[in-house]
């Protein structure tokens, strides 16, 4: 009976050790990578003690993760500038009064931010005023002009009573008088009560607005600006004065649907860097930009240099918990290892891993981040 009990009592031992006891498993560069046993949640997904994380095949399919056999190639070299979003000269406009006055509502009335204007389109006037010692002036010389143009009118009739007895010229230098006082007489009134009219000089959309009615304004402010939101303009810096040579494109970063195109580099120093500007134009014919005037923008420009590396798709780089960038490699049917590399931006879609992966590993490319989550 002793030794039946001592039999079974070895037969659980060998069991349990064999349960304890996993396969052996390598990384990418051939090192070891099992781990100990691991408390697992009742769905199966855990990290374990060495880093990486165990994620069952339902779970993998409800996160739709997918993996990618990523072979060493090479692409262009990148780098990153900073950057915003400032308007096109030949696309915008600012309305500013020449002279002081009051703001008066237009046929619309007040414009709006973001209401859509046409060409030519008055917006709001501008009541002039004067003061008071120079309208006083102004309605003096009114006055006195009238009271010359009504002698004139009446020499006139009166010589025109003579004609046949006076001279035609001195009749018709009457008449000339008559008119050209009449003339000085209309423009003066007519300055008394002017106005001028804020005109939209493109067409496009109300970017910013300083109205109100009745508002008193001083000559030379800045009353609206109108940008046309379909021709924007991107403005990076850069200290290199040879990279717009070396630029073959740009992009983005995080805005996959807008696409630039290089306009030109400043010669002059700016604060320290040069100007980059590049046009902003849309992937979809049609569609409006994501963009507004002054937003800050990370400027992703492609070289005509070549690195060596491994081209993955961007979301594929993840923060790991010392915030560090990590891609995740398929070690087993189950299993996910962490790898920290070092990465350089290609596009707005895309990264290029030049140190801490070997090639043909099974990586992570979509579902990363989820994968990350896992404690």
């Amino acid at each position: 009976m002793n030794t039946l009990v001592r039999l079974i009592a070895v037969g659980s031992l060998i069991g349990l050790s064999s349960a304890l006891a996993a396969p052996g498993a390598h990384g990418p560069n051939g090192e070891h990578l099992d781990a100990p046993g691991a408390t697992v949640n009742p769905s199966g997904l855990a990290r374990l003690p060495d880093g990486s994380v165990n994620v069952p095949k339902p779970a993998q399919r409800r996160m739709a993760i997918r993996t990618l056999l990523a072979p060493e190639s090479e692409a262009a070299a990148s780098v990153e500038l900073p950057g915003r979003v400032v308007v096109d000269p030949n696309a915008s406009g600012r309305l500013q009064a020449a002279h002081g006055g009051r703001i008066e509502p237009g046929p619309r009335g007040l414009p709006v931010a973001g209401q859509a204007v046409r060409r030519g389109e008055v917006l709001a006037y501008v009541r002039h005023h004067a003061e008071p010692y120079a309208l006083g002036v102004q309605q003096a010389q009114l006055a006195e002009l009238r009271a010359l143009r009504q002698l004139a009118e009446q020499r006139v009739q009166r010589l025109e009573g003579l004609e046949g007895t006076v001279p035609r010229k001195e009749i018709e230098a009457a008449r000339s008088e008559a008119a050209s006082l009449a003339e000085r007489e209309r423009h003066i009134g007519a300055s008394l009560v002017t106005r001028e009219a804020l005109v939209a000089p493109v067409g496009g959309v109300v970017a910013r607005t300083e109205l109100a009615a009745g508002q008193v304004v001083e000559p030379r402010d800045v009353l609206l600006e109108v940008v046309d939101p379909a021709r924007m303009l991107v403005e990076a810096t850069t200290a290199d004065a040879t990279l717009a040579s070396r630029v073959a494109g740009a992009s983005l970063q995080g805005l996959p649907d807008v696409r630039l195109r290089l306009l030109g580099a400043s010669r002059s120093l700016r604060d320290g860097v040069l100007p980059v500007t590049f046009a902003v134009g849309s992937a979809r014919p049609g569609a409006s930009l994501p963009l507004a005037i002054g937003q800050p923008v990370t400027v992703v420009a492609q070289s005509t240099e070549r690195i060596k590396g491994i081209v993955l798709p961007a979301q594929a780089v993840v923060r790991g918990p010392s915030n560090e960038p990590v891609v995740w490699i398929k070690s087993g049917a189950e299993r996910f290892v962490p790898m920290p590399v070092q990465f350089r931006p290609l596009d707005a879609n895309t990264v290029v891993v030049t140190q801490g992966l070997s090639a043909d590993n099974r990586v992570v490319v979509q579902g990363a981040p989820l994968i990350a989550q896992i404690r």
